[in-house]
């Protein structure tokens, strides 16, 4: 019987990981899918825009957007709970020159920004899912339109 019970306990310690790994392949697929969905509603709605990197890594992707001698960041995260991913949004709020401020009826369950001289930030969070978009300076409608049109992408699924 304790043999027994050794057996399982070593095969169980050998399994765990691989369900990790396979938890962290959803989260991929589903952040590269958004990803994707996101830049065809992008490229749809901003003509003057153009994609110049996508980059999913792990549980997030990367967006670089350039129009003129503008540029624009867009990431979307994919956490684990609801509550990892409302910290991570103050957390990603918190600049050594600025701090977010509460965005109030923007949409998703929580949204924060920054207007500062030398950039705009827009971080939204729908769920489990966060998107950041880090925009020039002094142009804050520019941000949130580009969040917009993320956290639309983000209702759909």
């Amino acid at each position: 019987m304790k043999r027994t019970a050794k057996y399982f306990g070593l095969i169980l310690s050998l399994c765990v990981p691989f369900l990790a790994i396979g938890q962290d392949l959803k989260q991929y697929e589903r952040v590269t899918q958004l990803s994707s969905n996101v830049e065809q509603a992008i490229k749809g709605k901003e003509k003057k825009w153009s994609l110049k990197k996508s980059e999913p890594i792990g549980r997030s992707s990367t967006q670089l957007w350039r129009s003129g001698g503008q540029e624009l960041e867009l990431r979307i995260f994919v956490y684990g709970s609801e509550e990892e991913a409302s910290r991570m949004l103050i957390g990603h709020g918190s600049f050594a020159v600025a701090s977010s401020e509460e965005l109030k009826g923007f949409g998703g369950d929580e949204a924060r920004f920054i207007d500062y001289p030398h950039f705009s930030w827009v971080g939204v969070r729908r769920g489990t899912m966060l998107v950041e978009v880090h925009g020039p300076g002094k142009d804050l409608a520019l941000s949130k339109r580009f969040a917009r049109h993320a956290l639309q992408e983000i209702e759909k699924n």
